[in-house]
């Protein structure tokens, strides 16, 4: 920066008639005083950039993350419904071997007390 203020300096003075060089050097020191802070304003303002890009990324990838974890879910669900299914069935073919069972005890109870009406009638 001493430089840019060494080069300003004398530019100004041969474009220029100077009449107090102190205040030419104070402003040329001011001058590249705020030339210096809207650099490192800048560079700032890059820094907070790439700290947005890397906050996005890390964003995406913990929405990512989060995106797989359900599929996984999703599919444990999958499967317990899928058990589920099996038990469901398995139990509609219980439940049918028992009516069955239930359906012959009843019509040879019947068949056993018709027998025995008759027996009796013939007592």
């Amino acid at each position: 920066m001493s430089n840019l203020a060494r080069i300003l300096e004398e530019e100004l003075q041969e474009a220029f008639e100077v009449k107090n060089k102190k205040a030419l050097s104070r402003y040329v020191t001011i001058l590249t005083d705020n030339v210096v802070e809207k650099g490192n304003v800048e560079m700032g303002f890059m820094q907070v950039k790439d700290d947005i890009k890397t906050l996005a990324e890390v964003m995406r990838e913990g929405f990512r993350q989060v995106d797989k974890r359900l599929e996984e879910v999703d599919k444990r669900f999958e499967q317990v419904d899928k058990r589920f299914e099996q038990m469901m069935h398995y139990m509609d073919k219980r439940f049918e071997q028992v009516d069955k069972r239930f359906s012959m005890l009843m019509w040879f109870i019947g068949i056993i007390m018709a027998l025995s009406i008759a027996v009796i009638k013939f007592i």
